[in-house]
């Protein structure tokens, strides 16, 4: 009897025991699987801006190059020594005017026995036409007399440029650079001597997408801006456009003249150009941090009011968001993220254009998208927005 009682007890205490890891074991982790799995994570939180209907004109924005109208380094043309320098670095200097003067006095000698060469030339010439006219001389003493008269005057000719040569001018007005030769150095034949620019009129070249070719037009007006003069805005013309599309790039280049009597715009300068149109046209809009660029194309995430649950459905209503401002504390209101692709415009003042996937009005996320998938719970805060983006690449 005893035995059977004590054998009754051990069955009892292993079905316990069996019970208990059955649950710790394999029940309790498929309920707590089922739980999380079945849990419904909390909505993120992001910035939103509601997409807003812009007038812009139809003008055309890009960036370029300051150019001199005319530019050259000058260089010595002749051998010799710097005698010397008529200029000081950075100044304006008018055509012709003399900047540098070499030893001459190799030059100015042949330049005398030249002159004394073709003064006999030609007195040896004058007695031969005399005798000519006597018949006392030959036509072909008269021939030899005119070669030699005009082989001393050839003469003379290359030996006055060569003297010329020796005194280096200004081929143009303009601002000199900084000098790169001294006093007293031997320049050899092409030796630099100082950078010359003629910076008033001015150019600026810009590329101009193939697309938009039908937009640009000569003497339309041009609005310049640089950073050597913040806040300053310079007006010019277009001048010229390209004959042909960059097979590499497919842009055209395009030209523009602008005035420059203050010599603010150097040549070189990085530029942003905005050649002005004469139509208007409505474009939505949405803040430039809003929209997610990728070689898969362009998208941006709009916010939808979540529907209403049993739970809430009597107390709580979806309200839209903001158009710029910060979410008003305490506006739980839930929204549902649905990615869309989009095609973009150009940027101005940290606002890209959309030309399609978005209409005004609706809202998109302006911060926090990468948290965000399609179909993701959010809640709106635009204490987190970020600044807007730069409208205008820099080099």
């Amino acid at each position: 009897m005893r035995l059977r009682k004590s054998t009754f007890g051990l069955v009892a205490l292993a079905i316990v025991f069996g019970l208990l890891g059955l649950y710790n074991y394999v029940i309790q982790p498929m309920l707590l699987k089922k739980f999380i799995l079945g849990a419904e994570p909390p909505p993120v939180v992001v910035a939103a801006e509601q997409a807003r209907l812009e007038q812009r004109t139809d003008s055309v924005r890009a960036v370029g190059s300051i150019q001199a109208i005319n530019g050259v380094d000058i260089a010595a043309e002749m051998d010799g020594v710097v005698r010397e320098i008529l200029f000081t670095s950075g100044q304006m200097v008018k055509k012709g005017q003399v900047l540098v003067r070499m030893d001459t006095e190799t030059e100015a000698a042949d330049v005398a026995l030249y002159e004394a060469t073709l003064a006999n030339a030609r007195k040896d010439l004058e007695r031969t036409q005399k005798l000519v006219e006597t018949q006392t001389a030959s036509r072909a003493a008269l021939d030899r007399a005119v070669a030699a008269h005009d082989e001393a005057k050839a003469q003379l000719a290359r030996a006055r440029a060569s003297l010329d040569k020796k005194v280096i001018r200004a081929p143009f007005s303009g601002r000199i650079g900084i000098r790169q030769v001294n006093l007293g150095q031997f320049l050899s034949r092409g030796t630099p001597v100082v950078t010359l620019q003629a910076v008033d009129p001015i150019y600026a070249t810009f590329p101009v997408p193939e697309q938009n070719i039908a937009r640009i037009q000569l003497g339309q007006p041009v609005f310049i801006q640089v950073d050597a003069a913040p806040g300053t805005r310079f007006e010019g013309k277009i001048t010229s456009i390209d004959a042909k599309v960059d097979e590499s790039t497919r842009n055209v280049t395009v030209q523009a003249t602008l005035p420059n009597p203050d010599g603010l715009l150097t040549p070189g300068a990085f530029a942003n150009i905005t050649v002005q149109g004469s139509r208007q046209e409505d474009v939505v809009t949405v803040p430039a941090t809003a929209v997610a660029y990728s070689l898969y194309g362009d998208s941006v995430y709009v916010l939808k009011p979540a529907p209403a649950t049993k739970a809430s459905s009597g107390s709580a209503q979806a309200a839209p968001a903001p158009a710029a401002g910060g979410q008003a504390a305490g506006d739980q209101t839930v929204y549902v993220a649905e990615r869309r692709a989009v095609k973009t415009g150009e940027t101005i003042k940290g606002h890209a254009a959309i030309l399609s996937g978005v209409k005004p009005g609706e809202t998109v996320v302006t911060a926090g998208q990468l948290k965000l998938h399609d179909g993701a719970k959010a809640l709106i805060n635009n204490a987190i927005a970020l600044d807007p983006a730069s409208p205008l690449p820099r080099n």
